[in-house]
């Protein structure tokens, strides 16, 4: 199988030195996952006085949105084009006091003169670093608070992490959710042991969902920050770099299918190789069908506005994304792109 849950990751016994090149100046907290840092930050944002009001993406996950919803927020939401880059309303990015900025699948799409636009109006830049964490600029330097997790990059229990720029955080993380974290480890090591996709999804997801219930700003445990600040980011960066260049050459012959980012940008480390199709439902199963894992991030939200058209719906609709990551090298890439070629050529000659 190509793709799926990361194995248990090896370590490497010395510091990457990769917290520090984070957080450069500025506070660093260790929590279980992504959205317990986001309401890291936002619960210290609050302590210090924030208003409870933030203009966030509507191209993102139902868990980025979870600690903004569990803590009260009210939410408005910006747009985003094809191209991922996003579309503002320029009062709301005035007035808001909150306002959230995503990276996508490794690439910073956002423009910096909107985020000092939120800045001179004495407003609260915070950042969702999930998928460019190992960028070499992972987000922009006047961002506030910065939020993401390690669990799209690398086979640990609990990923997250909470940089907060100005001070340290004065708000503090409570204990970690141990039957949480012990689903984690149990999926992590049966992919380890190669046990059954569908067994291995299964204690994954009973882990998710439990998530999902649990969750505040619990703290990450002490493995899994030795994890995160000892693996081999060097080997990661480049195999995902390499893995996405020599894919993406590839997949530039296939006139079935675009590329949502058809160019490596320097400094970029991708998360995953996206790509739009209209067949993309159809492409998933028979590529999960020949053992190949992809991922539909996001499907649309329940927080999403239901009276509202957003051009996001084509990202929605249409997305979906490769594994390129540093598990696989060229011969797994071929056997991504002969699949999907495959397909397509099936689908013509049945198409009438």
């Amino acid at each position: 199988m190509v793709g799926g849950i990361f194995k248990v990751e090896n370590k490497v016994f010395q510091d990457n030195m990769l917290v520090d090149q984070l957080k450069k100046d500025g506070d660093i907290r260790f929590l279980m996952s992504g959205r317990c840092a986001i309401s890291q930050c936002l619960r210290d944002n609050l302590v210090k006085g924030g208003v409870k009001r933030a203009y966030v993406p509507v191209y993102t996950c139902e868990t980025v949105l979870a600690p903004f919803e569990q803590l009260g927020f009210e939410l408005s939401f910006y747009d985003v084009d094809r191209k991922l880059k996003p579309i503002f309303d320029r009062d709301l990015l005035k007035s808001s006091p909150i306002v959230l900025f995503t990276g996508y699948y490794g690439f910073l799409t956002y423009s910096e003169s909107d985020v000092q636009t939120v800045k001179r109006n004495g407003h609260c830049v915070m950042q969702d670093i999930t998928h460019t964490l190992l960028n070499d600029e992972p987000y922009s330097p006047s961002a506030d608070y910065i939020a993401g997790s390690f669990r799209k990059w690398i086979g640990v229990a609990s990923g997250g992490i909470a940089i907060k720029k100005n001070g340290p955080f004065t708000a503090n993380p409570i204990p970690q959710h141990e039957k949480h974290l012990l689903l984690r480890r149990q999926a992590l090591q049966m992919a380890s042991e190669n046990q059954s996709l569908d067994a291995t999804d299964q204690v994954f997801w009973n882990g998710e969902l439990l998530l999902r219930e649990i969750f505040e700003n619990q703290e990450s445990d002490r493995e899994s920050i030795q994890v995160i600040t000892g693996f081999n980011t060097p080997n990661v960066v480049k195999k995902r770099r390499e893995n996405f260049s020599y894919l993406t050459s590839k997949l530039k012959t296939l006139k079935d299918i675009e590329l949502v980012f058809p160019e490596l940008v320097p400094g970029v480390t991708p998360s995953h190789l996206s790509i739009y199709s209209k067949y993309r439902d159809e492409l998933k199963i028979f590529l999960r069908e020949n053992e190949i894992k992809t991922t539909v991030y996001w499907p649309t939200g329940p927080s999403i506005p239901k009276n509202q058209t957003f051009q996001a719906e084509y990202i929605f609709s249409n997305i979906l994304s490769l594994p390129i990551d540093q598990r696989y090298s060229f011969p797994e890439m071929d056997i991504i792109f002969e699949k999907i070629a495959e397909f397509f050529q099936t689908k013509k000659l049945i198409t009438p």
